[in-house]
């Protein structure tokens, strides 16, 4: 799986392929530097969501330009929300001061901006979206936060941005003074690209589901003579599978779809706790892989697929 992000930060970069390494597996991370998009994105949005899919949605035209139409695009936007300050830096939290992207100068423009605001008054959020385009077109965003208080004075010499000044009180750290690792684990960054992370796989599943089942061709109709000489054959089949509480799921699909591709000719059961019948069961299976119900007896179902590139392993069928 291959994912450009919207990035030319260095450290955020190292800081999102950790997550992403962590959280995926197979996965090549690319930034903005491979795809020759160095003109700044304007991030104008009201909202997080608005600017990360901003970032993605430019990152995904970059990436066709490039000649990468099948990389996954991801833009993000996070900010710094002080409930002092009605919700401020917010949207505007890397141009605080003034400048783009001037840590010290956004620090200290917090700091003085915050100074008459008592201890118990501090409390403040880490607000992450990220924002997917995938090659179909198709848009999602996620949202990730973290809780602390804003101090007085920096403490810590790692991360970036308000780490410095962001305690978390649990921890008895500020984000600076954090292990990798243990930033990766609380941050509203690391929590947002974990349930991105979720997004993808779930995606992934869904289109190797859909490639295995677009490969086969339309099943050819039964006549009631082949129906019999197939429930013949299948009288003396063992039951590979059982259908329970659980229903229909993904991975049961796919292992139904694996033994069609093995055996052509399947015979599963309905246990009484599922909600599902057999004919509903036997019915949704043959629309998803491309198969023929030969028969519904009982809380029993027969499934019939031709294997592809098997030709000698085909059971003859009468005419």
């Amino acid at each position: 799986m291959d994912i450009l992000l919207a990035s030319h930060n260095k450290k955020k970069m190292t800081e999102l392929k950790a997550i992403l390494d962590h959280d995926l597996e197979g996965v090549c991370v690319h930034s903005l530097d491979e795809v020759d998009l160095n003109d700044d994105i304007v991030e104008d949005g009201e909202t997080f969501e608005d600017n990360a899919l901003i970032k993605a949605r430019a990152a995904r035209g970059a990436a066709v330009k490039a000649g990468h139409p099948d990389w996954i695009c991801l833009g993000d936007d996070s900010g710094l929300a002080v409930d002092a300050l009605d919700g401020a830096p917010g949207v505007y939290s890397a141009r605080y001061a003034g400048g783009h992207g001037d840590d010290a100068a956004n620090n200290a423009c917090l700091l003085r901006n915050m100074a008459g605001v008592p201890d118990d008054r501090r409390t403040a959020r880490f607000v992450c979206c990220i924002a997917c385009v995938k090659p179909d077109g198709t848009e999602t965003t996620v949202r990730g936060i973290c809780d602390g208080v804003i101090l007085r004075e920096a403490r810590g010499e790692g991360g970036f941005g308000y780490d410095p000044l962001f305690y978390i009180p649990a921890l008895g750290k500020t984000f600076s003074e954090l292990a990798p690792a243990e930033k990766h684990a609380i941050s509203h960054r690391g929590r947002a690209l974990a349930a991105m992370a979720e997004r993808l796989k779930e995606s992934e599943k869904e289109t190797k589901m859909n490639t295995a089942i677009k490969q086969y061709p339309a099943p050819a109709p039964l006549s009631s003579g082949q129906r019999a000489y197939l429930r013949h054959l299948a009288a003396d089949l063992p039951t590979i599978m059982q259908i329970g509480k659980g229903g229909l799921t993904e991975n049961l699909a796919v292992t139904v779809s694996d033994a069609l591709e093995a055996r052509e000719l399947i015979k599963l059961s309905v246990l009484e706790t599922s909600e599902w019948t057999a004919r509903e069961a036997a019915e949704a299976l043959a629309e998803a892989l491309n198969a023929t119900v030969v028969s519904v007896i009982g809380r029993k179902l027969i499934l019939f697929r031709r294997p592809l590139n098997k030709k000698n392993q085909r059971i003859e069928l009468p005419r």
